[in-house]
Formats: structure tokens, C-alpha cells, sequence
């Protein structure tokens, strides 16, 4: 009995995640001021909160978009790469489904459509082989040292991506899960979890082969350093109170299906 009274006191620890800033740097124009965006993340979802307030919530294979400002809320489903691809092959076959019932004159154009959008999927989802490099160079970035690794086409670098051990920054493991899970939104979980665009085919295999947590990624145009996104200002244990909720007082406006066409700006 006085173990079980001792336990009914000990207050419920409450939820607790990760968070932590991405600050983006044009290269190209560096007396243009960095952006930064404010990120949480908890069990693989993520919260990004832009500098006018925005926020884009990662969750439940959903993109949700609160804008305060405007008090409306943006449910976009089926934003993963599997959803898409599935609602793609579906769409294909009810347009060969529907030419088998045309007359002849007008099966032709109903198949060549349904062959478009079959060669649309193959092309904007293929994904394209990344191989990553170490190298010997080491940065240090909000006071953590990192090694480079660097990834090429046709022997021009396209990027850099300083590498730290995940137990070298606490809450380190629940970001690389973030990104993890992030890499099943195609376009925009790229953007928002390295700052880089890496199109709509699977990349997280990559990032996973660097063995570690990518704290600094360094985009290259032209060869020349174009732009740059750190991670800084770690926070682990942060309690998540209501940052995944959706405000159910503001107007919900018309989503998607499917994948977005362009990632959102930080």
C-alpha cells in the first residue's frame, strides 16, 4: 500500500521533445540577413515556425499549415511519397479503365494521357543515386566540431554536409529521427530538414550512410558556395504542451492530394 501511495504522487512527467533553430544564409549575397526558422520535434513529427509566424506542422502523413495572422488553418493529406505514388498508379488506371470503354477514335487519346502521366510518375520519382564522401576538413559549428562530407555530379561538388555524432548533442537521435521521417515528404521534407532542395526521389538513405547528425549543409552553384543552413541553439526535453494542435477556431481553407509542388519557404 505505501508503494502505491508513494507512486499516485509523483507527478506525471509530461511529454517532452526537441527543438532547435535552422538559420539560412545567402551566400551568393551576403549582405542579405540570414532567416532563421524555429523547429520542434517529437516521436519523428516536426513543428517549423517561420519569422512571420507561420507554421507548418509534419504529422500523421499530413502537412498542416497554420498562419495565425490570417487565423487559417491548410490540412494537405496524402503528402508522403507512398500516398502520392499510390494515388498516381490509381489515377492511371481508371484512365486506361475508362479508354477500354471508348469508341475507337477516342481511345487512343485516353490511353496516350494515361501513358503521360504513367511516364510523369516514373520521371519525377526516380530517384537519383547520391554518393557522399568524407573528407579530412572539420568545422565547428554553436561550438560543435564536424567533419565534412562532400557530394558530387560529374566531379563538381554539389554539396557539403558537416557531419557531428548524434551523442555529441543531446536530442540529437529525436532530430535524425525527424529527418527520417521527414525524407517521406517529397520536396518538402528535404528543404526543411537540410535546407536543401533534393527533388522527389528517396534521399534519406544518403544522410543515413553519414553516420551521424548533419549540422551544417552547404549548397554549390556554378562551383561556388551558393547558400548555407546550420543547426543551432539545441534544446532537448522541451515540453510539447499544444505546438502539434490544430487551432480549432480558425477557417480551414481546401488542401490537396498528394504531394505539393514546391517546398515552403523558410
Amino acid at each position: 500500500m505505501k508503494i502505491l501511495l508513494s507512486l499516485m504522487l509523483v507527478p506525471y512527467a509530461a511529454a517532452a521533445g526537441t527543438s532547435f533553430d535552422m538559420t539560412a544564409r545567402d551566400l551568393t549575397y551576403p549582405t542579405i540577413p540570414p532567416t532563421v526558422t524555429h523547429h520542434f520535434v517529437q516521436n519523428g513529427q516536426t513543428r517549423v515556425q517561420t519569422a512571420n509566424g507561420v507554421v507548418a506542422l509534419f504529422k500523421d502523413q499530413s502537412i498542416i499549415t497554420v498562419d495565425p495572422k490570417n487565423r487559417t488553418v491548410r490540412i494537405n493529406k496524402g503528402g508522403t511519397r507512398d500516398q502520392t505514388l499510390a494515388l498516381m498508379v490509381a489515377q492511371v488506371d481508371a484512365l486506361r479503365r475508362q479508354a477500354a470503354n471508348l469508341p475507337a477514335d477516342q481511345r487512343a487519346a485516353m490511353e496516350e494521357r494515361a501513358t503521360s502521366m504513367e511516364t510523369l510518375r516514373l520521371e519525377t520519382y526516380k530517384t537519383i543515386p547520391r554518393e557522399y564522401a568524407p573528407t579530412h576538413r572539420r568545422e565547428v559549428v554553436d561550438g560543435h566540431e564536424c567533419r565534412i562530407w562532400t557530394e558530387t555530379d560529374a566531379g563538381a561538388v554539389r554539396l557539403e554536409i558537416c557531419v557531428v555524432p548524434v551523442s555529441d548533442i543531446p536530442g540529437g537521435d529525436e532530430i535524425l529521427a525527424g529527418m527520417k521521417t521527414l525524407s517521406e515528404y517529397p520536396a518538402f521534407g528535404s528543404v526543411v530538414a537540410l535546407g536543401a532542395q533534393l527533388g522527389y526521389g528517396e534521399w534519406w538513405p544518403g544522410i543515413a550512410s553519414l553516420v551521424g547528425l548533419p549540422i551544417l549543409v552547404r549548397e554549390f552553384e556554378n562551383g561556388q558556395a551558393a547558400s548555407e543552413f546550420t543547426i543551432t541553439n539545441v534544446r532537448p526535453g522541451v515540453p510539447v504542451g499544444r505546438r502539434f494542435d490544430i487551432p480549432k477556431t480558425y477557417q480551414q481553407q481546401a488542401g490537396f492530394e498528394g504531394s505539393p509542388s514546391a517546398p515552403p519557404s523558410h
